[in-house]
């Protein structure tokens, strides 16, 4: 896939990174996110960038008072999609969070801190590999070594984890508890459950995609997985759908027991788009494949797994199950976890341990690279940052908190009142603000807005485009009422004529002709 099919992909996808310090002191927890974390994505006018969370302190336990904090975003340069690889290798705007923790009590408290990175970003560049084939270089992978954890300005050592994640807003206190050091122990699913594992082949002479739908009568109390489709149950019977085509395999993992997979009755049709009515049968078998295997859980979750993107045999097991419980129990599970290796549905965390002394305060410092969102239909791009204050409000104790722009280039929008400084920007406050953080930046101060820029028609067109899908449906039901209306009203008509006398009586009309009262 190359760059501009990339930039189409990504512009379905959101993204939302989350930064974040988790702290569990003892028995207690406690929640500091502090790192920005990126996700970029382009399309027709703009792409997504930057969202980033301060502390947050949940446990009401949790001795650890955060006194300061200090947001600094550093920007000698900006990068967007379409770069060359020389530019982004040269990229060098980066965030860092510093935070002031004391800790007030007279015992030594030890803290584990996980630090959220976000959704991974798209970011990267195409380069040819051995053997001729294209591979897509994420840039955030090049860029590991950046990430840095201090402690009074000395590097401790931190953990990359990964953890289940799905595209929306961030709980922290729901996704900070997917970090776990074993395997989970599902109330359903074990390591070793046997999951047995049925192919079929479909043949038939019509060469378009139509419908094959599976009753099994013995599928109660078991879970089902493999090819996409969807799943049903009604009583003990499970009713499995897919859309396919002559010489597809439909594979179906029976999870947790067997089925008699020769006794499915299978069914075949086309439907209408619109309506979902079944227009006609098609003339199609499925071939049970005379080999059935039979594996465990463990090798039905692990069966695409290449250690892809240094995520560890647990967090990808462990992220496989709160994937399957986001389902809910009613899904039709994947026919594998492959895309836990890819940059949907997970994300990474940054893991570290701080040790306080009684009374000891520690300036923890988080730094990580800096990809912001932007909009092309401005010359030259604006390139925005977006920063969340809300979680801070469960903080034990806040003294004072600050944001620094150190940059040569110009705010050209925000929602805080910055001051301009030899450096670039300031802001600060005795208290937290009652709004998240936005502002956009310019090389220039004021940008021109190119209103009929190429993207700007191609997102009018595919607007347009929308509304006509839309309003299709809905034309084709008010064409196909007022048909049936206009049908029913002549049959009523017809019943009502009554023969006498080998005359037609016709029924009273008690509505005045001319201005339709009574």
């Amino acid at each position: 896939m190359k760059t501009g099919e990339r930039q189409l992909k990504a512009e379905s996808k959101k993204f939302l990174c989350i930064a974040a310090c988790c702290a569990v002191a003892l028995s207690a927890i406690c929640v500091c996110p502090a790192r920005l974390f990126a996700s970029a994505n382009s399309g027709p006018t703009s792409w997504h960038g930057v969202t980033a969370s301060g502390v947050l302190i949940t446990g009401e336990q949790c001795p650890i008072k955060a006194e300061r904090e200090v947001l600094t975003f550093n920007v000698p340069d900006f990068i967007s999609y379409g770069a060359s690889k020389e530019e982004m290798l040269a990229y060098k705007a980066n965030f860092s969070a510093e935070y002031t923790f004391k800790n007030p009590t007279d015992n030594t408290v030890s803290v584990q801190f996980a630090f959220p990175l976000g959704e991974r970003t798209d970011l990267g560049f195409w380069e040819s590999v051995e053997g001729g084939a294209d591979e897509y270089i994420r840039l955030d992978d090049l860029k590991k070594d950046e990430y840095k954890v201090l402690a009074d300005e000395a590097e401790i050592e931190t953990q990359m984890r990964t953890t289940y994640h799905n595209s929306g807003e961030f709980d922290f206190a729901k996704e900070s508890k997917r970090i776990r050091d074993d395997y989970r122990q599902h109330e359903i699913f074990s390591r070793q459950m046997p999951v047995n594992v049925y192919n079929f082949c479909v043949r038939s002479e019509c060469k378009d995609y139509f419908y094959a739908e599976a009753t099994i009568n013995d599928g109660a109390g078991l879970c089902f997985g493999g090819s996409y489709g969807s799943l049903s149950k009604n009583g003990k019977k499970t009713v499995l759908k897919y859309s396919v085509k002559d010489g597809d395999i439909i594979t179906v993992y029976a999870i947790g027991g067997t089925i008699n997979a020769a006794a499915a009755e299978w069914r075949f049709f086309e439907m209408s788009g619109y309506l979902g009515v079944i227009e006609s049968k098609v003339d199609a078998v499925c071939e049970l494949a005379a080999k059935v295997d039979s594996i465990t859980f463990e090798d039905y979750v692990f069966g695409a797994y290449s250690g892809g993107n240094d995520v560890s045999e647990i967090d990808y097991y462990n992220a496989a199950l709160d994937y399957i419980d986001d389902c809910g129990e009613n899904a039709l599970l994947p026919k594998d976890f492959k895309f836990l290796d890819d940059d949907y549905y997970v994300m990474d965390w940054l893991v570290y341990d701080l040790d306080f002394a009684a009374g000891q305060t520690i300036i923890n410092t988080v730094t990580a690279p800096l990809y912001p969102g932007g909009y092309y239909n401005y010359s030259p791009y604006v390139y925005t940052f977006d920063y969340l204050l809300s979680p801070a409000a469960g903080w034990v104790s806040f003294r004072n908190f600050e944001i620094r722009i150190n940059t040569p280039y110009y705010i050209f929008a925000s929602n805080f009142s910055f001051e301009k400084t030899d450096y670039g920007y300031v802001y600060s406050e005795m208290s937290l603000p009652n709004e998240e953080l936005h502002f956009e930046m310019c090389t220039v101060k004021n940008p021109e807005y190119t209103k009929s820029d190429s993207g700007t028609v191609l997102v009018a067109i595919l607007g347009l485009f929308s509304v006509v899908l839309i309003l299709l449906p809905v034309i084709a039901i008010v064409t196909f009422v007022v048909v049936l209306i206009v049908a029913l009203t002549k049959r009523k008509n017809k019943k009502s004529e009554i023969t006498v006398n080998n005359r037609v009586f016709e029924p009273l009309n008690t509505f005045d002709k001319k201005d339709g009262t009574e």
